[in-house]
Protein backbone atom coordinates (compact mmCIF):
# COMPACT_ATOMS: atom_id res chain seq x y z
CA UNK A 1 0.00 0.00 0.00
CA UNK A 2 1.31 3.50 -0.88
CA UNK A 3 2.71 5.38 2.42
CA UNK A 4 0.21 8.46 1.40
CA UNK A 5 -2.41 6.90 1.21
CA UNK A 6 -1.86 4.81 4.36
CA UNK A 7 -1.15 7.74 6.77
CA UNK A 8 -4.39 9.54 4.66
CA UNK A 9 -6.32 5.87 6.28
CA UNK A 10 -4.49 6.15 9.42
CA UNK A 11 -5.24 9.59 10.65
CA UNK A 12 -8.52 10.60 8.54
CA UNK A 13 -11.76 10.53 10.47
CA UNK A 14 -14.03 9.72 7.82
CA UNK A 15 -13.40 7.91 4.59
CA UNK A 16 -15.62 6.74 1.22
CA UNK A 17 -16.90 3.24 1.30
CA UNK A 18 -18.75 1.82 -2.13
CA UNK A 19 -19.59 -2.50 -1.74
CA UNK A 20 -19.78 -4.58 -4.34
CA UNK A 21 -19.60 -1.97 -7.41
CA UNK A 22 -21.75 0.50 -4.92
CA UNK A 23 -21.67 4.39 -5.45
CA UNK A 24 -19.18 4.96 -2.63
CA UNK A 25 -20.50 6.99 0.63
CA UNK A 26 -18.68 8.88 3.42
CA UNK A 27 -18.37 6.65 6.81
CA UNK A 28 -16.30 7.13 9.92
CA UNK A 29 -14.06 4.31 10.43
CA UNK A 30 -10.65 3.36 12.81
CA UNK A 31 -7.52 2.34 11.32
CA UNK A 32 -6.09 -0.39 12.86
CA UNK A 33 -3.45 -3.63 11.88
CA UNK A 34 -3.68 -2.17 8.26
CA UNK A 35 -7.17 -1.90 7.85
CA UNK A 36 -10.10 0.18 7.69
CA UNK A 37 -13.04 -0.64 10.38
CA UNK A 38 -16.41 0.69 10.12
CA UNK A 39 -19.97 -0.80 11.66
CA UNK A 40 -22.91 0.27 10.26
CA UNK A 41 -26.45 -0.68 10.43
CA UNK A 42 -28.43 -0.62 13.28
CA UNK A 43 -28.88 3.00 14.12
CA UNK A 44 -25.32 3.45 12.60
CA UNK A 45 -23.92 5.04 9.63
CA UNK A 46 -25.57 3.07 6.93
CA UNK A 47 -23.60 0.95 4.36
CA UNK A 48 -25.74 -0.29 1.45
CA UNK A 49 -24.70 -3.84 0.91
CA UNK A 50 -22.55 -4.20 4.01
CA UNK A 51 -24.47 -7.58 5.18
CA UNK A 52 -23.19 -9.79 2.27
CA UNK A 53 -20.62 -7.66 0.62
CA UNK A 54 -17.04 -9.13 -0.68
CA UNK A 55 -14.88 -6.36 -2.08
CA UNK A 56 -15.11 -2.91 -1.57
CA UNK A 57 -13.20 0.43 -2.96
CA UNK A 58 -11.92 2.75 0.12
CA UNK A 59 -11.42 6.62 -0.76
CA UNK A 60 -9.27 8.49 1.54
CA UNK A 61 -8.61 12.68 1.42
CA UNK A 62 -5.71 13.42 3.15
CA UNK A 63 -5.30 16.10 6.09
CA UNK A 64 -2.61 18.54 7.12
CA UNK A 65 0.39 18.51 4.16
CA UNK A 66 -1.02 15.74 2.52
CA UNK A 67 -4.70 17.88 1.57
CA UNK A 68 -6.56 17.30 -1.55
CA UNK A 69 -4.52 14.32 -2.00
CA UNK A 70 -7.01 11.48 -2.17
CA UNK A 71 -6.05 7.79 -2.80
CA UNK A 72 -8.13 4.40 -3.38
CA UNK A 73 -7.55 0.99 -1.89
CA UNK A 74 -9.01 -2.32 -3.36
CA UNK A 75 -9.58 -4.14 -0.02
CA UNK A 76 -11.62 -7.54 0.61
CA UNK A 77 -14.51 -6.91 2.63
CA UNK A 78 -14.91 -9.39 6.04
CA UNK A 79 -17.55 -9.34 8.52
CA UNK A 80 -16.46 -9.38 12.08
CA UNK A 81 -18.75 -11.59 14.26
CA UNK A 82 -19.60 -10.69 17.76
CA UNK A 83 -17.43 -13.46 20.81
CA UNK A 84 -14.74 -13.56 18.26
CA UNK A 85 -11.31 -12.75 19.17
CA UNK A 86 -11.38 -9.96 15.88
CA UNK A 87 -14.21 -8.31 17.33
CA UNK A 88 -13.03 -8.42 20.64
CA UNK A 89 -10.05 -6.59 19.65
CA UNK A 90 -11.94 -4.01 17.10
CA UNK A 91 -15.43 -3.23 18.93
CA UNK A 92 -13.76 -1.28 21.72
CA UNK A 93 -11.83 0.43 19.26
CA UNK A 94 -14.49 2.16 17.33
CA UNK A 95 -16.75 2.52 20.66
CA UNK A 96 -13.71 5.07 21.73
CA UNK A 97 -14.11 6.42 18.20
CA UNK A 98 -18.02 6.81 18.34
CA UNK A 99 -18.70 10.53 18.34
CA UNK A 100 -22.27 11.56 20.02
CA UNK A 101 -23.50 7.88 21.52
CA UNK A 102 -25.98 8.08 24.65
CA UNK A 103 -24.56 5.18 25.95
CA UNK A 104 -20.80 3.90 24.90
CA UNK A 105 -20.62 1.06 27.39
CA UNK A 106 -24.51 -0.52 25.59
CA UNK A 107 -22.85 -0.14 22.29
CA UNK A 108 -20.94 -3.46 21.29
CA UNK A 109 -24.01 -5.32 22.75
CA UNK A 110 -26.51 -3.01 20.52
CA UNK A 111 -23.58 -3.80 17.36
CA UNK A 112 -23.96 -7.49 18.16
CA UNK A 113 -27.51 -7.43 18.24
CA UNK A 114 -28.57 -5.59 14.92
CA UNK A 115 -25.56 -4.30 13.31
CA UNK A 116 -22.45 -5.27 10.84
CA UNK A 117 -18.52 -4.49 11.78
CA UNK A 118 -16.57 -4.73 9.06
CA UNK A 119 -12.55 -5.32 8.13
CA UNK A 120 -11.25 -3.96 4.43
CA UNK A 121 -8.33 -4.79 4.00
CA UNK A 122 -6.23 -4.31 0.71
CA UNK A 123 -6.57 -6.95 -1.30
CA UNK A 124 -4.00 -8.94 -2.90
Amino acid sequence: MDAELEEALRRGGVVWVGLDGRAPRPVWHVWHDAAVHVVCGGGEQELPGAAGAAQAVVVARGRGSLAGRAGELAADVERLAPGTPAWDEVVPLLVAARLNAPDLDALPEQWARSSVVLRLRSAP
